[in-house]
């Protein structure tokens, strides 16, 4: 049995992955096991509280270093996903497309 390759679609790639790393931001995460579940766009507005509140302060590093790490393991979780929805509609989308063939 031979496998179909099947043509990818980079526009629709982009805007599922996109869509699920923005979506995985408004998540209730705990990172750190403290039972304090909250979205990661608070992180955002901790890190700006404190910048304006003591520009010397040294927790900007540490919300910079959440943010960061949270981007990117998200960010891998967000293509991983989007590529196995990005495949399935692909597919779909192919079998849909698919004309009958007339045997008469």
């Amino acid at each position: 049995m031979a496998f179909k390759r099947f043509q990818t679609d980079l526009r629709l790639f982009f805007w599922i992955t996109l869509a699920v790393f923005v979506i995985l931001w408004f998540v209730p995460v705990d990172p750190f096991f403290c039972n304090n579940f909250q979205p990661a766009v608070i992180s955002w507005v901790g890190f700006f509280a404190d910048f304006f509140s003591d520009p010397f302060s040294i927790y900007k590093s540490e919300s910079l270093v959440y943010i960061g790490c949270f981007s990117l393991v998200f960010g891998a979780i967000a293509l991983l996903v989007g590529w196995i929805v990005h495949c399935m509609v692909v597919m779909i989308r192919n079998a849909m497309r698919k004309k009958p063939k007339n045997d008469a």
